[in-house]
């Protein structure tokens, strides 16, 4: 092997640790915001910009034919999955009528890309959206970036004007941009000059404030909005050169960051339920989120271990 295969290898068991620590806070976060999740509150912007990163020119036909079975594909099946929660959901609330069963779910996917009952597969949904668009960007324009300008526009004037449109045609532009700037600084992120630049931004907004936008939204949580993208993509860079840098590999986070997807599209599942089964018990609030968050990792354990079985593997991928 060469030395910069060796260096590869390890650059991508950087990245598979940094895709741990970000499910996981993307997970604890969904369970209850505390408040360290400020400081990683560019999670959703980090899987954007690190699959920018490992993007490979191929035709529109291949695009939409690979991007349909590795995203859509989940997001059907695990949205069913979702709607049976939903269903569990409103039988348990027990005061709703026969058409809510059908007419809020539906409007929910039309007008924000996913449901309640597993509402984080929004982004699957945009990223299949944004993969398409930037494949057309690259394969016809010379410098795709030019892409970004109009895309934070777009982003920025939903903002404003409280996004009439449905949720997904503001986090699929602000995805667009850092899927873009993941392209573009694939290999310049881990310069140390843009390495060094990264950390003191980061470390500045840390100090002086952080900008924090929902990006499933687009609503604004606190700070200036147009500094969300510096502030997310210093943040991107940041942690992704450290654990480029770091000679110990982080072989628990790594294994998390390669089973995110399972992670991804069922901890809201395992969340949604947790509340459901104990909503009749008469228990303490604080005794009830402790309660979730010793469930919820044991739960996810078992499934990440249930999907390696072939007979799982229909849920995540068409059966050949």
């Amino acid at each position: 092997m060469s030395n910069n295969e060796k260096n590869e290898t390890a650059r991508m068991m950087g990245i598979d640790a940094v895709a741990g620590i970000m499910i996981l806070n993307m997970i604890s976060y969904h369970c209850y915001s505390l408040p360290f999740h400020i400081f990683l509150s560019f999670f959703m912007p980090w899987f954007f910009f690190k699959s920018g990163m490992f993007y490979k020119r191929q035709s529109f036909k291949d695009c939409v034919q690979k991007s349909a079975k590795k995203l859509l594909y989940p997001f059907f099946t695990f949205t069913i999955l979702g709607y049976l929660v939903y269903v569990l959901i409103f039988l348990s609330e027990g005061n709703h009528e026969l058409s809510d069963y059908f007419i809020i779910p539906l409007k929910e996917l039309v007008l924000d890309g996913s449901i309640y009952g597993n509402k984080p597969l929004w982004f699957l949904f945009s990223f299949f959206i944004v993969q398409v668009i930037f494949s057309v960007v690259e394969n016809n324009m010379k410098y795709p970036i030019f892409i970004i300008i109009p895309a934070i526009i777009i982003v920025y004037a939903l903002f404003l004007y409280d996004n009439p449109l449905p949720r997904y045609f503001g986090n699929v532009n602000s995805g667009l941009v850092f899927y873009t700037l993941g392209y573009v600084l694939r290999k310049k992120q881990f310069s140390p000059y843009v390495s060094v630049t990264a950390i003191i931004t980061y470390i500045l907004f840390v100090i002086f404030g952080i900008t924090f936008v929902d990006m499933f939204p687009n609503i604004l949580r606190q700070g200036i909005y147009l500094h969300w993208f510096v502030f997310a993509i210093a943040g991107c860079i940041t942690i992704n050169s450290i654990f480029e840098r770091i000679p110990y590999r982080f072989e628990l986070l790594s294994c998390v960051g390669r089973n995110s997807m399972v992670l991804y599209v069922t901890h809201y599942l395992v969340i949604r339920l947790y509340y459901v089964v104990t909503e009749p018990f008469d228990i303490n609030s604080k005794l009830r989120l402790v309660g979730l968050f010793i469930i919820v990792p044991i739960v996810e354990y078992l499934l990440v271990q249930l999907f390696k079985s072939p007979k799982m593997q229909f849920l995540l991928r068409p059966v050949k």
